[in-house]
């Protein structure tokens, strides 16, 4: 029985340390736990008789972050919609995307069909999909209006990527593939203006600007300007990327904004057999659920955040080459504790089993 107890004993802390590190920030950026919901309003003065196709165009929206709203002048004329479209006297009828901090695109009067179509994906934001599940993330970088400028960016990310790269080794989980650079040129620009508005810019800035993207297309901090960059900036969002989820990062961190984009079944399949388990599994939702909670608690010791206007990232980040951000470090070390502590209880449990055979054979 005492050596039953010593094996069960052992068990115990060998499933504590396994516990250790349980998600990290990239992983948690894949699941539905905050959805920016975007909404496709189509505006008309007109009975909508299509209702097949109507129904055909939400089914193809079920699977992103998109949603269809129709909408009459007078009959919706108290919908919160109809009132922040008619502010900007959209001409009827009229398709809008609207975003979930209320700003608004106006879009082509084409078929609903084809407007659909053209919220719903494009090469980058396809792009994005199928990097994002085996890579660490998408570094996405869209021109200036100069030649110098473009060229000092494009060297900044490529260094950021490979100092990402040089650390992703040594961080809780091991990740395939190192960020996916995406670069915006001007033409490129012009037929990503869904992707480019979603991210708050409608035309091509004076400096280059950079995105940080992970998970369901969602962004780490905010646009990344070529003064910033410049201080490290872009390697400092990607280690919180890296991050274990108790961390103690902010939940506005852990889930930053989305872009608007389709994430369907055979993506969610991709998704669960690289990283082991399903993101949206109500039992593994529910574990993330508590542990965004307990880290945003204001009574729990020792809690750290991370946003802009509690810590200047340039302390909580070291810029030389061989260090990792402190959040990294703490998961880090409070992992090989773990193992010292498992490891001295086998010891122990060795000897007493060693011991125990002695007296049997005495």
């Amino acid at each position: 029985m005492r050596l039953r107890g010593w094996i069960l004993a052992v068990m115990m802390c060998i499933g504590l340390t396994a516990s250790a590190c349980r998600f990290t920030v990239r992983e948690i950026g894949f699941s539905t736990l905050s959805r920016d919901m975007y909404s496709l309003v189509v505006m008309t003065d007109q009975s909508y008789e299509d209702i097949e196709n109507w129904k055909k165009c939400e089914r193809r929206l079920v699977d992103s972050n998109i949603r269809m709203v129709l909408l009459h002048p007078e009959d919706d004329a108290t919908h919160p919609f109809t009132k922040l479209i008619k502010r900007k006297y959209v001409r009827l009828p009229s398709y809008v995307l609207i975003a979930p901090d209320d700003h608004m695109l106006k879009l082509s009067r084409s078929s609903l069909n084809e407007v659909v179509e053209t919220v719903l994906e494009s090469p980058v934001r396809t792009k994005l999909r199928t990097a994002v599940p085996d890579g660490f993330a998408v570094i996405l970088w869209v021109h200036g209006k100069k030649y110098n400028d473009n060229n000092e960016m494009r060297k900044i990310v490529k260094d950021a990527r490979a100092r990402i790269v040089n650390v992703m080794p040594h961080m809780p989980k091991e990740v395939k593939n190192g960020p996916f650079i995406q670069e915006i040129s001007e033409e490129i620009f012009q037929k990503e203006k869904i992707l480019m508005w979603s991210l708050g810019l409608m035309d091509i800035p004076d400096r280059p600007q950079a995105f940080i993207l992970y998970g369901r297309g969602r962004m780490m901090g905010g646009a990344v300007a070529l003064k910033n960059a410049r201080e490290g900036y872009l390697f400092k969002l990607l280690s919180m990327i890296g991050a274990d989820c108790e961390c103690g990062l902010d939940r506005k961190w852990m889930l930053g904004d989305q872009v608007p984009l389709l994430w369907n079944k055979k993506d969610q399949k991709q998704l669960v057999d690289i990283v082991g388990f399903d993101v949206d599994n109500p039992m593994i939702l529910a574990e993330m659920s508590r542990i965004i909670d307990k880290e945003t608690n204001p009574d729990v010791a020792g809690e750290v955040s991370f946003g802009p206007d509690v810590i200047d990232l340039n302390e909580a980040f070291k810029s030389s080459e061989d260090e990792i951000k402190p959040v990294l470090r703490e998961s880090e070390e409070s992992i090989d504790w773990k193992y010292f502590i498992l490891i001295l209880i086998v010891i122990i449990v060795v000897v007493g089993i060693l011991l125990y055979r002695k007296n049997q054979r005495g």
